[in-house]
């Protein structure tokens, strides 16, 4: 899932995605940016920036539910990429 959104610290638009993953039997989305860079430079570019990269779930569903609820409550989505 990918989305288009403003982020002021970068003065501009960002084309972020939600990746999620298995972790020791629970999930975990990541939020980074859509890319060719590896996921481990993209989440700490993001933490540099100050925006949470992390969100843990029991079910990949919720993982991923509460990475899109943080960028929809906090930063202006211009559009949603599926």
């Amino acid at each position: 899932m990918k989305f288009e959104v403003k982020i002021p610290s970068l003065n501009g638009t960002a084309r972020l995605e939600i990746k999620t993953v298995e972790e020791e039997g629970r999930w975990a989305a990541y939020i980074a940016f859509a890319s060719d860079r590896i996921l481990d430079e993209t989440c700490l570019m993001l933490g540099h920036l100050g925006i949470p990269h992390r969100f843990a779930g029991a079910t990949e569903k919720e993982a991923e539910n509460l990475a899109k609820k943080f960028l929809q409550e906090n930063y202006q989505v211009v559009r949603m990429v599926w």
